[in-house]
């Protein structure tokens, strides 16, 4: 997955995960460290 900003950040989704917070997880992290907004509510 890539960032829309154009600085080319980029993050590896995991099609199985093995955690069940797993998508509560990568959303944190995507949103303390690149430019990436949940659009969303």
């Amino acid at each position: 997955m890539f960032c829309t900003c154009g600085e080319l950040h980029k993050k590896f989704v995991h099609l199985t995960p093995s955690d069940p917070n797993y998508e509560k997880n990568l959303r944190g992290y995507l949103k303390s460290r690149t430019c990436w907004k949940e659009d969303m509510p």
